[in-house]
């Protein structure tokens, strides 16, 4: 509680400093403090990762960190797991579980993505030293084995159940390869070349006076044609009207 009042009264003190001139735009402006000091206030920007040919980010190396404090570090420590998630879970998620992988980091993380005795943690809670030694690990790791073998995670969690990691490579080509019709593996006989190709004869064109949906029959009292659909409803004589007679 008391690193946060002092974050605070910082932050306002810089956002709200007494006696500020008005700048231009074109320079950083100095702010008359109760000492009557200029100072300047600069804003660390955190650094922007690259992504190789397959989608996995990159760490610059070595990490440009001179003057960094532990918000930047915690930055970059944000970004690069939350890409690498991202990855794991296909595209679908970037926000990372902490708590449910800090509970079972076996079952989340390989060990040997980690240095030793390194705890998975979100990194607020992770020190400025700890952070400089996951980072140490991540680079050395990536000049052995490369981007892609960096860092990966061995699960995701999906809709509350832990399910494997779903790592794809967008320049997999079993994923864009044509499906090939179905080829016949029995080999030719010896001396015999393929077989030719044969001609499937089609249906017989249908007459005037026959149906190509019944076979024939030598019964001559067989309809050569099915008879017609009769409607009882339609063929029923209508009753002949009663003359009655005037009497």
């Amino acid at each position: 509680m008391v690193k946060l009042v002092e974050y605070v009264q910082a932050m306002d003190k810089i956002l709200n400093p007494p006696n500020l001139p008005v700048g231009t735009g074109t320079g950083p402006v100095a702010d008359t403090g109760t000492d009557d000091s200029p100072r300047n206030f600069t804003v660390q920007k955190s650094t922007v990762l690259k992504k190789n040919v397959n989608g996995f980010p990159v760490l610059p190396d070595p990490i440009p960190s001179d003057g960094w404090k532990k918000t930047t570090w915690d930055s970059l420590f944000t970004d690069y797991l939350g890409q690498q998630y991202h990855l794991a879970c296909g595209g679908i998620k970037k926000h990372i579980p902490y708590k449910q992988i800090s509970e079972n980091q076996q079952d989340f993380i390989d060990k040997k993505y980690l240095p030793r005795k390194t705890m998975f943690r979100p990194p607020r809670n992770i020190t400025l030293d700890e952070m400089k030694i996951i980072f140490d690990h991540f680079l050395q790791s990536q000049r052995s084995n490369g981007p892609e073998n960096t860092f990966k995670f061995k699960s995701i969690k999906l809709k509350g159940n832990t399910v494997p990691a779903n790592y794809r490579n967008i320049l997999n080509a079993s994923e864009t390869r044509p499906i090939s019709s179905p080829v016949s593996t029995t080999p030719p006989e010896p001396g015999r070349g393929p077989d030719p190709i044969r001609s499937v004869p089609g249906p017989a064109a249908a007459g005037p006076d026959t149906n190509p949906s019944v076979p024939p029959s030598s019964d001559p009292t067989a309809y050569t044609t099915p008879p017609p659909a009769t409607n009882p409803r339609k063929t029923r004589p209508k009753p002949r009207p009663i003359n009655k007679k005037k009497t």
